[in-house]
């Protein structure tokens, strides 16, 4: 459902053509495991990386992280989430997501419900550089102290990727 084809066909062109390219899918792809499948088969020149959302698991030919997930990629740390659950937070605090995501930085805690304790995963003990979020469907792509912060749009809304140089 709603799903924009165009802009899917637009980004297999785009990503064929790409050399050393790692795609990284952090959510609102489709609601359809066959949607997905079809994907991870249209983009075999380029490894895979998904958050776990719980039907991951079963394809092949990728690599399936917990969600969030901190990586480290030549030297640039990277922490990927899925922002969804941001958006009650964003409606009620009546503010855009690249002011949302900045205060809760600060905070140092990226989920705005939970303590700072042993087990709040979204708590920055480490300062990423770049913080990639999915699941908002919202586009962004700001500086905050040298941390780079990037939200993919959805192939359900609004077509948005991103890529970035780690080199």
């Amino acid at each position: 459902k709603g799903f924009n084809k165009n802009a899917y066909e637009s980004f297999l062109r785009w990503q064929g053509d790409e050399k050393n390219l790692k795609l990284f899918i952090l959510g609102n792809t489709s609601f359809q495991i066959l949607d997905i499948e079809k994907f991870v088969q249209e983009t075999p020149n380029h490894p895979k990386f998904f958050l776990d959302d719980g039907a991951m698991i079963r394809l092949k030919d990728v690599t399936v992280y917990p969600e969030p997930v901190l990586l480290e990629i030549n030297g640039v740390k990277i922490f990927l989430m899925d922002g969804g659950f941001l958006l009650n937070y964003l409606k009620n605090s009546k503010i855009d997501l690249g002011k949302g995501i900045i205060q809760l930085i600060k905070k140092r805690n990226l989920n705005p419900w939970a303590g700072v304790a042993e087990n709040n995963v979204y708590f920055l003990d480490i300062v990423p550089d770049i913080i990639a979020i999915g699941g908002t469907g919202i586009p962004l792509n700001v500086n905050y102290k040298g941390i780079t912060i990037v939200s993919t749009g959805s192939f359900l809304k609004e077509p948005i990727y991103w890529q970035i140089n780690l080199k």
